[in-house]
C-alpha cells in the first residue's frame, strides 16, 4: 500500500512539473536549427561571454537588468523586401524568461491580430514566451514561428 502511495505521489509530481512547462530548456543552436526548418533563418546572433563586461549591455532595458545575467543568447531575423522581422531572446530557464515577460512591458504574450481600417490593413506584432525563449516579431512571421516553437517544445 505505502508504494502505491508513494507511486500516486511520485505521479502528481510529474504530472504538475509538466503542466509547469517542466524543465526542457531550449538551446541557442537549437532554436536556431528549428527556425531554419520553417524558413525564418537568422542573420544575427548574439551570446553574450559571462566573463567579460562589456559597456553596452547585451539586455536593453535598464528597468530589468537583474535579467542580463540569465540571457543565452539573442537571435536577430528581417526581411527587408516586407519590413518584416522577428527576435528570438533566449534565457537559461523558463523562469528566467518569466521574470522578463514580467519586467519589461511589450513582452507579455499577445497574438498576431489583423486591423482593417476601411480600405486598409494592418497588422501588429505578437510576442510569445514558450519555455524558456521569448519572441517577439512582425504578424505576417507567425505562422512559421508558431511551427518552429512547435518543434522546439
Amino acid at each position: 500500500m505505502r508504494t502505491f502511495v508513494a507511486l500516486l505521489v511520485v505521479a502528481r509530481l510529474l504530472f504538475v512539473a509538466a503542466a509547469c512547462g517542466g524543465s526542457k530548456a531550449a538551446s541557442v543552436h537549437a532554436v536556431e536549427r528549428a527556425f531554419l526548418r520553417h524558413g525564418q533563418p537568422f542573420q544575427s546572433e548574439i551570446k553574450p561571454n559571462p566573463l567579460l563586461r562589456p559597456r553596452d549591455p547585451l539586455w536593453p532595458f535598464n528597468s530589468a537588468r537583474r535579467v542580463e545575467p540569465h540571457v543565452r543568447g539573442f537571435l536577430v531575423a528581417s526581411n527587408g523586401s516586407t519590413f518584416s522581422s522577428e527576435e528570438v531572446w533566449v534565457f537559461d530557464s523558463a523562469a528566467s524568461a518569466r521574470l522578463a515577460q514580467r519586467l519589461v512591458r511589450g513582452f507579455g504574450n499577445r497574438k498576431a491580430t489583423r486591423v482593417v481600417h476601411g480600405n486598409s490593413t494592418t497588422e501588429t506584432g505578437f510576442a510569445r514566451r514558450e519555455g524558456n525563449l521569448i519572441v517577439t516579431g512582425s504578424a505576417d512571421r507567425w505562422p512559421d514561428v508558431r511551427a518552429a516553437l512547435a518543434d522546439l517544445f
